[in-house]
């Protein structure tokens, strides 16, 4: 057997054992963990087996094997070693147009993505289509102050980089940086579309000093940085999630980046109000489908079901309603998703100004699929006085 039939196999064996319950890349890590047999090469071809499987190989008929190597076929735009000894007639056939490899397979460009029809019409639908077929980028935040030694790193490293802006640089998602970088305090690993969630807060500036913030889903606590840098430490933090394990690594996180954190405790924002103070600005970074982010978790579109769009909305308008009671009346609420589904945004900004005392500010989509990026939205309301 072939070293590249015997990653067929292997990643057959991946996709079989995998249950979804956890992100794939977590899964695939534990599973190369536990066998020291697997250099880099290997690792990384495996991977990128079940990547494209779950990109668009599930959509082929036939058996598992064949279905993985024609995801690697239709996501490769030349040849290379694996397929011309798996499969040399597509090896042959590798550079014709996408267009042509989707009707030798019988899969019609829209179902590259599911629930194409809930997308929101503000979007370019084929573009997103296309985007989950390839792997977008590796986007970090350099943290102020730090931008000459991070660059001077990178360089000495010969590590290949793109300058997006001042502080954003974009590498190929394999990169390795935290042997080189000090990953938190002098940069941030965070989605482009990410760090621009808060750019329309440029027409909307505080007056107060400091800035009383909560992060009210506050996750791994991205946000939280971002808003702490913007303002130069303007700014006190309280954090809040529902995961007792997720605030604890947000601690963590926050004590390796030196941004203090005012107050930190555990909240079911489904349940009702949360007493822990009034602020000027809250963060709903609201949990959702993650739409907009499966082009990197491919697993995701193999997985989907149309309910949970509605389940989404709901609980998310939920948080929304219960988190604004703790806001100062002319506050700013900062409604954020990283889906593209319109129930999850522009629908709930409707629902949200008819039915709380919230007024738009300014919303947008964020589009990733131009920049090999997630796809985010955005939303700023104000609290009536």
């Amino acid at each position: 057997m072939s070293r590249y039939a015997a990653y067929l196999r292997t990643a057959s064996q991946f996709i079989e054992s995998y249950n979804g319950e956890i992100p794939f890349s977590r899964y695939i890590k534990s599973a190369f963990s536990q066998s020291k047999k697997y250099g880099a090469t290997d690792r990384r071809l495996i991977s990128g087996l079940c990547h494209s499987f779950f990109r668009v190989g599930y959509l082929v008929s036939g058996s598992l094997t064949h279905r993985i190597l024609a995801g690697w076929f239709i996501t490769r735009n030349n040849t290379d070693d694996l397929l011309e000894t798996l499969n040399p007639q597509w090896s042959g056939q590798v550079t014709v147009s996408l267009s042509e490899k989707l009707k030798l397979f019988g899969i019609p460009e829209a179902s590259l993505f599911p629930g194409l029809s809930y997308v929101s019409d503000e979007l370019d639908k084929s573009a997103i289509a296309l985007s989950v077929l390839e792997q977008p980028l590796l986007y970090v935040r350099i943290r102020p102050g730090h931008e000459e030694v991070v660059l001077r790193k990178l360089d000495d490293a010969r590590i290949a980089y793109h300058r997006e802006d001042r502080n954003t640089l974009s590498f190929a998602n394999s990169t390795s940086l935290d042997k080189v970088l000090s990953i938190n305090k002098e940069v941030v690993i965070q989605d482009l579309n990410s760090q621009r969630v808060f750019d329309a807060l440029s027409h909307h500036l505080f007056n107060k000093s400091p800035i009383m913030v909560w992060d009210c889903c506050a996750a791994s606590g991205g946000k939280s940085a971002l808003i702490y840098d913007r303002y130069n430490g303007n700014v006190v933090l309280t954090v809040s999630d529902i995961r007792k394990s997720i605030l604890h690594q947000l601690d963590v996180r926050m004590k390796e980046a030196d941004i203090p954190i005012a107050d930190l405790f555990m909240a079911d924002l489904t349940q009702g109000e949360v007493k822990h103070g009034t602020f000027d600005f809250i963060i709903c970074d609201v949990p959702c489908s993650g739409s907009g982010t499966w082009a990197r978790t491919p697993e995701q579109l193999s997985q989907f079901n149309k309910d949970i769009i509605i389940d989404y909305a709901h609980l998310q308008r939920t948080i929304v309603e219960h988190s604004i009671h703790s806001l100062q009346p002319g506050g700013v609420l900062s409604y954020i998703t990283c889906s593209i589904f319109k129930a999850e945004n522009e629908e709930n900004v409707h629902y949200l100004l008819n039915n709380t005392k919230l007024t738009l500010l300014d919303k947008r989509y964020l589009p990733g699929y131009t920049c090999k990026a997630d796809t985010l939205f955005s939303a700023l309301f104000q609290l009536a006085d």
